[in-house]
């Protein structure tokens, strides 16, 4: 893991990245002193985003199982979010 300021990385823009390609290293960048951003290769983004609809999939599948929910019909749904 690496941190970089946001004027470092302005001088050192392409070694941030060759870093994340080659190395799979995180890259931080920083504003002052405070992390603001981060560079990560192609393969960890895609592999967060899979975590991520795993998670949801997870929480509807409890969420429609759950047989404490209640049941709202499609135009009570409406009404409520007054979108009719």
């Amino acid at each position: 893991m690496i941190h970089f300021t946001l004027d470092e990385v302005k001088e050192t823009f392409t070694e941030a990245i060759h870093r994340v390609q080659t190395e799979d290293e995180r890259t931080f960048l920083q504003d002052r002193g405070r992390d603001v951003a981060v560079l990560i290769s192609v393969e960890n983004l895609e592999l967060l985003e899979q975590l991520e609809e795993q998670a949801d999939l997870e929480e509807a599948l409890k969420a429609m199982n759950d047989p404490t929910d209640e049941v709202v019909n499609w135009e009570d749904a409406q009404k409520e979010l007054d979108v009719l």
